[in-house]
């Protein structure tokens, strides 16, 4: 039997499929203006793919001093049209020790 590998049309490599999103590799980017616009545009990209359920109105990325990086969400459930805000930390704040 033989082993017939997909290639995608803009890479080289075999293609896998897509899921997730960018957000995991922007967490230990540097905390500026330039990757909370990319943490947001993550955030919106991701949801809006996965979880058609939902509606975002707003994303806001918040920094903290000491490395910790918290998102909050707020939109519409589109089945309900019930309005749903919620926030939650994608980076927690280390001491250094570990």
């Amino acid at each position: 039997m033989a082993f017939r590998a997909r290639y995608s049309d803009h890479a080289a490599g075999v293609s896998r499929r897509e899921y997730g999103s960018l957000v995991p590799d922007l967490l230990d980017a540097p905390q500026n203006a330039a990757t909370r616009l990319q943490l947001i545009s993550a955030c919106v990209i991701a949801l809006a793919h996965w979880e058609s359920r939902i509606a975002l109105n707003a994303v806001d990325i918040r920094f903290s001093p000491t490395g910790a990086t918290d998102v909050e969400l707020s939109g519409l459930i589109t089945e309900s049209m019930q309005t749903v805000r919620t926030s939650m930390a994608l980076k927690v704040a280390t001491n250094g020790n570990r």
